[in-house]
């Protein structure tokens, strides 16, 4: 059974497309205005939160053909105009231009919604003029506007971006849910559609660690079962809405595991992304997620998620969070930090941040304590935290050396992330005696540590293993 199994599954790879880096991007557009508002809060104030009240109705759809109507006349002859029905069973229409480029615009509650297709990041730059000229311009004339406080939804190919790389699509989602100040206001924000991990029940963020940890033992050795996972076991509930779990999450698998990888490089989904002003912010936005997963496709850091319970950021917090992956993935921030509003774009980055922890004030010693307890995260984080404690001030070595001693008491409970602090701990032991002193107290050779666990089973699972999980997969 097993040789069959074997022979299967290597007839499979060679009819499998061949998706390979760089990474496609998709998004939906959500273009608005004061009528669509107007039109979906009746209907809203009648029926509530309930499948009528969600349903769009003709009023809607009659700006989709208005702005369907506009793109037209503006394209052709260069476009071609085709009309299906679609969502809700109104009609929608796809736009394709001579050279191959196309859209789709439909409806959607309260907003006219544009499916830009698949493309790669350098691809959407090189078309920024293209899609100003046929989508963003004519939409402005006719006053729908994306607004900053919606969210768009941003598409990412899974096989082109982590095809053959379980470890780079694990550590790329546990760093998004390390980082809730991403869908908390960074990217965008939209709680009920697409809330953050530390707002789903500690059960659910569990899961995670366990997956982790399973990870990390050698299964679920493939992308797609990971999607699976992630969806089966933590995506059991969402915050708001009753139903649609899987779907209502700030990263989406529901379209890997309904289409499965062997057909389309299908897209997992950003949902809390918000809506780019032109062309040029969306360019701008895919640039930074591909930035991004090179890093941690990169990165030997161990694969960790803490389990937490963050919720309010201010904007110096998020402003500062940015910025330190910006200084992590090699991004310049007079360029990344248009992706910001200018409301948190324009907020001064925290003490921690500017290198300015001043331990002898209980305010940064609280700040100071935080970012201790998110060193998994973040190669700019640590470095930081290991200057402020290099410091050799008469005094503030009270604080630091209780500071030290409450972190140690963390890394020997908080065993999944111990392989993630490793690096962090053979340092502290050099920085000063007194630190080598209570590592040494706490039974910790820092100066002995053994390599950390990057991913997986050493010896990785057998080809007849791996066939056999890659199965098992489809017999549910």
């Amino acid at each position: 059974m097993r040789c069959v199994r074997l022979m299967a599954y290597l007839a499979l790879l060679q009819i499998l497309p061949v998706w390979a880096w760089p990474p496609t991007f998709g998004t939906e557009l959500n273009f608005s205005n004061n009528d669509l508002t107007r039109n979906f809060n009746i209907r809203y104030r009648k029926h509530g939160n309930t499948r009528l009240g969600q349903t769009p109705d003709k009023g809607e759809h009659a700006w989709v053909v208005k702005l369907a109507d506009a793109i037209y006349e503006n394209c052709k002859p260069e476009c071609e105009k085709t009309a299906r029905t679609g969502k809700f069973r109104f009609e929608e229409y796809r736009f394709t231009f001579k050279d191959g480029r196309s859209f789709n615009i439909s409806v959607d509650p309260s907003v006219v919604e544009v499916q830009i297709d698949p493309a790669t990041a350098k691809e959407i730059a090189e078309r920024v003029e293209f899609l100003n000229k046929n989508l963003f311009e004519p939409a402005k004339k006719m006053e729908l506007m994306l607004s900053p406080a919606d969210s768009a939804h941003l598409n990412i190919g899974i096989m082109s971006a982590f095809k053959n790389d379980p470890a780079g699509f694990l550590r790329f989602f546990t760093d998004h849910a390390n980082m809730p100040e991403l869908s908390s206001g960074i990217l965008g924000s939209d709680f009920a559609n697409a809330p953050p991990l530390h707002h789903l029940k500690e059960a659910q963020q569990q899961a995670l660690v366990d997956i982790v940890t399973e990870f990390n033992l050698g299964q679920h050795q493939h992308v797609d079962d990971l999607a699976f996972q992630i969806q089966k076991r933590v995506y059991t509930e969402t915050t708001v809405f009753d139903g649609g779990a899987d779907h209502y999450q700030a990263v989406g698998m529901k379209y890997v595991n309904q289409n499965g990888i062997g057909g389309a490089d299908q897209p997992f989904e950003f949902r809390a992304v918000r809506n780019p002003k032109n062309a040029e912010d969306y360019a701008l936005v895919t640039e930074f997620f591909e930035k991004w997963m090179t890093h941690v496709k990169k990165n030997k850091r161990p694969i960790s998620y803490r389990i937490g319970k963050r919720r309010d950021f201010t904007n110096a917090d998020l402003v500062t969070r940015f910025a330190l992956l910006a200084e992590d993935i090699g991004m310049p921030w007079e360029k990344v930090k248009h992706i910001l509003t200018n409301d948190v774009r324009t907020t001064g980055v925290d003490n921690f941040f500017k290198g300015a922890i001043d331990l002898s004030n209980a305010r940064d010693v609280a700040l100071f304590k935080r970012y201790l307890s998110e060193l998994h995260t973040s190669e700019a984080i640590e470095s930081r935290v290991l200057e402020t404690l290099k410091k050799t001030d008469p005094e503030t070595e009270k604080v630091r050396n209780e500071t030290v001693a409450e972190f140690i008491e963390k890394y020997k409970n908080e065993l999944p992330l111990k392989d993630a602090r490793r690096s962090f701990v053979k340092n502290l032991g050099s920085l000063s005696p007194s630190y080598a002193a209570l590592l040494t107290a706490a039974e910790i050779p820092y100066n002995r540590l053994p390599a950390a666990v990057v991913s997986g089973n050493p010896k990785g699972p057998g080809l007849i293993d791996q066939c056999m999980t890659f199965f098992a997969r489809f017999a549910h």
